[in-house]
């Protein structure tokens, strides 16, 4: 188990395309956001104050991101029989889909953290004041973080369920916009100005449901639950597809 962790952790964070993305997302963007604030609020005389907004420019595209990410590493891994090879070779099915899940998962964390520890660099040389607090940073790390380690896995679990066919490349951007597009009605009907919400009875317990507890919510705006509720949303996220992605990869043919 231990050594499918190693080579898997090896050929994922030694891909170019996962070290490019990696850099442009986790530096580059929030870096090059801050630049672009600091130099109009120098041009246009302001002094516009970092909010935790800054915080989110990465984690509100990182299901996008994280979808095109573990895509491309699987396609190579199932496209060149490295997943057929594992199996053939002896490795355990289950310890291949915890090797892929793992891997999947600490790459989504790692993006996050430096995305958040890169955020503050430009506005903290150019001496600009902070409207958000250290512990809103951490809290919104930790669930930005959990949130995305969710969706890798979840990516993962259903692309190994359809690896063997041409349709698992399209599944986790898909899945992505489809997520995307649902949470737009989610949040406008839930969220008005007025502040009563758009739907009732079973249609608003759902919303409710959806963005208390759905992963690809927790990206979207605001953190607007208890810290319990991303931690069950999460973690059940976690644990129901790493078990769908065992029970299917058992029952498939890949030799």
């Amino acid at each position: 188990m231990l050594n499918n962790i190693r080579v898997d952790f090896q050929r994922m964070f030694l891909s170019k395309i996962v070290l490019f993305t990696f850099l442009v997302a986790a530096v580059f963007i929030p870096v090059g956001s801050e630049t672009i604030m600091v130099v109009l609020d120098s041009a246009m005389n302001m002094d516009t104050a970092v909010s935790l907004t800054d915080f989110a420019n990465y984690s509100s595209m990182a299901p996008f991101v994280l979808a095109v990410l573990i895509t491309v590493y699987l396609h190579g891994e199932a496209g060149e029989g490295i997943v057929r090879n594992k199996i053939i070779s002896g490795k355990k099915r289950y310890q291949i889909v915890l090797s892929y899940c793992i891997v999947a998962a600490v790459l989504a964390a790692v993006i996050q953290i430096v995305s958040v520890l890169a955020t503050p660099i430009v506005p903290l040389i150019a001496g600009k004041a902070f409207e958000v607090t250290f512990s809103e940073v951490i809290r919104f790390t930790w669930v930005s973080t959990l949130a995305e380690v969710a969706l890798c896995v979840i990516y993962t679990s259903l692309f190994l369920c359809f690896c063997t066919k041409e349709i698992a490349a399209g599944i986790p951007a898909a899945l992505a916009i489809l997520a995307k597009i649902v949470l737009i009605v989610v949040i406008d009907a839930l969220y008005t100005s007025s502040g009563v919400a758009k739907v009732s009875g079973f249609t608003f317990k759902a919303y409710v449901a959806i963005d208390r507890y759905v992963p690809f919510s927790h990206l979207a705006g605001d953190l607007r639950w208890d810290d319990a509720s991303y931690i069950i949303g999460n973690l059940a996220a976690i644990v129901i597809f790493v078990i769908v992605g065992i029970v299917v990869i058992n029952k498939k043919d890949l030799k």
